[in-house]
């Protein structure tokens, strides 16, 4: 087990640099202000309003509820030894790179693959673009994978020892209910190491305790969060509910681009070239052969796998479907490890034509796949970091004028807001792409808003890439703000060629 986290540290070392970690990410900004204010004894609260139930509370601090808190506890609980919360938030999912390739070898090697089979598969785990970029960020998705591949060995290791491991059957329940904790898509783990549970003290009646225990620990570990979502947003899912919602339709088709990208990569053109067909064929002939092969399969413990994985996949269809979250390949990251040790366990590979048609499978996935390991673009605090950098007036930056004109409890409204708050630590009221919000986008709209958050100032982003500020170039009158054209309640008070600030001196 030493060796796949020796490769994973060596992995790790050569990608920090060229990944920019700690890679602080647009929700990374939320989880960082949340541990501050935690670790400050505050609140568990944020001071950058983005979704709709954030903005709905009219004043700062809102709650810290669009997200689900454990990823941000962890931040706190590390930067309190000193170390900066980017840091801690880096840490985090660099040593959850690592446990989940542990949590694959143990899974793997329990259920009988051999170690040169698992040596195979667990690099594509270890060479992923979108594992190595999780790695580096400031993001709970690495986490999560890491902790169902924690609940998936556990559930293996229990039907392994038919159920003599008495403590594996509470830990199951604690693993799924930290699962909920590190991101809400871990609720979609709970359901299934519940029914878990229920069958083992079904089949073996000395687990029955045991068993009980550990739904008992699930629920009672789970339940804080929908109560704490209820209490300060009236609703248990904490937000989400607001945007456009997409059908069943979407789902599937998201769901299937999101398994093809997890194994190709997230920049693989979805096109069979020569090595993509080799990929393919390479499969096929694994699938055949193990057909034909008379090797002991572990079918109990494959199906409880299958099972989380479906359960999740499923869940994250779902919440496609009925909330504003989108971005399915993410989502899905945690299922992969899953399914890469599945995979391998039910071909088996133990004869040589078996273990050449895992090795082409290999060669080919990581040639398609290297063409997705490209440096990332600069992270949206470094981008803003650079623009703010420019000079309103000589000698000074737009970042110093901003600080000199802002104090540190006065709100602005602005464009790529999470960023902007991130690098001068004010409240900020951030703008959100209107296919994520039902908030009105007119001139009206945005002087309400303002006032109602006594926000002297509205920060717009002229000449950008679309791409860069999306929400500003989906919102005609930001748009034209951005252009120079600007409504009569706001007027110019500092520009550069990439910022423009306008001031509202009748909102604060």
């Amino acid at each position: 087990m030493l060796f796949p986290l020796l490769t994973g540290m060596l992995v790790l070392g050569l990608s920090h640099r060229v990944l920019r970690a700690p890679y602080v990410t647009n929700d990374g900004v939320q989880y960082i202000d949340a541990a501050e204010h935690w670790r400050a004894g505050e609140c568990f609260c944020t001071t950058v309003a983005l979704f709709d139930e954030q903005v709905a509370h009219g004043s700062f601090p809102v709650p810290f509820t669009h997200f689900a808190p454990g990823y941000a506890i962890l931040i706190a609980g590390l930067s309190a030894t000193g170390i900066a919360p980017d840091t801690a938030g880096y840490l985090i999912s660099a040593l959850a790179f690592l446990v989940t390739v542990w949590m694959m070898w143990d899974i793997g090697l329990r259920l009988g693959a051999g170690p040169f089979p698992m040596f195979l598969i667990s690099l594509l785990w270890l060479t992923s673009d979108l594992a190595l970029s999780f790695a580096a960020q400031v993001q709970a998705d690495g986490a999560l994978a890491a902790v169902l591949g924690a609940t998936v060995a556990l559930v293996v290791r229990d039907i392994q020892t038919n159920g003599a491991a008495r403590f594996s059957l509470v830990a199951i329940g604690i693993t799924a209910a930290v699962s909920y904790w590190l991101k809400y898509a871990g609720l979609f783990v709970i359901p299934v190491a519940i029914l878990y549970l229920v069958w083992r003290a079904w089949r073996t009646s000395e687990s029955r305790l045991w068993s009980a225990g550990g739904i008992a620990g699930a629920v009672l570990l789970a339940a804080p969060i929908p109560i704490h979502n209820i209490l300060y947003e009236g609703s248990w899912m904490g937000g989400f509910h607001s945007g456009q919602h997409r059908g069943l339709r979407f789902a599937i088709v998201e769901t299937i681009k999101s398994i093809y990208h997890l194994v190709f990569g997230a920049n693989a053109v979805a096109r069979f070239d020569a090595w993509a067909l080799v990929a393919i064929l390479s499969l096929l002939t694994m699938f055949a052969l193990a057909l034909k092969s008379r090797a002991a399969r572990p079918f109990v413990a494959l199906f409880w796998m299958a099972m989380f994985v479906g359960a999740f996949l499923a869940g994250v269809s779902l919440a496609t479907m009925q909330t504003i979250a989108s971005d399915v390949l993410r989502y899905n990251l945690p299922v992969y490890p899953l399914l890469l040790v599945g995979g391998v366990v039910f071909f088996m590979p133990r004869q040589r034509a078996e273990l050449a048609a895992l090795s082409v499978f290999i060669l080919a996935v990581l040639v398609v796949q290297s063409r997705s390991l490209v440096p990332p673009s600069l992270s949206p605090p470094d981008a803003e970091r650079a623009v703010l950098d420019q000079q309103p007036e000589p000698g000074v930056s737009m970042r110093r004028w901003l600080e000199t004109h802002v104090a540190a409890s006065d709100v602005m409204v602005a464009v790529d807001g999470q960023a902007l708050h991130y690098i001068l630590k004010r409240p900020v009221v951030a703008v959100i792409n209107p296919i994520y919000s039902e908030r009105p986008t007119d001139d009206a709209s945005f002087a309400s808003l303002m006032k109602r958050f006594h926000a002297r100032y509205l920060v717009v982003y002229p000449n950008l890439p679309a791409d860069a500020v999306a929400e500003q170039r989906a919102i005609s009158f930001l748009r034209n703000l951005a252009s120079g054209v600007a409504p009569f309640w706001l007027r110019l008070a500092a520009r550069t060629e990439n910022v423009s600030v306008f001031e509202c001196a009748s909102c604060h």
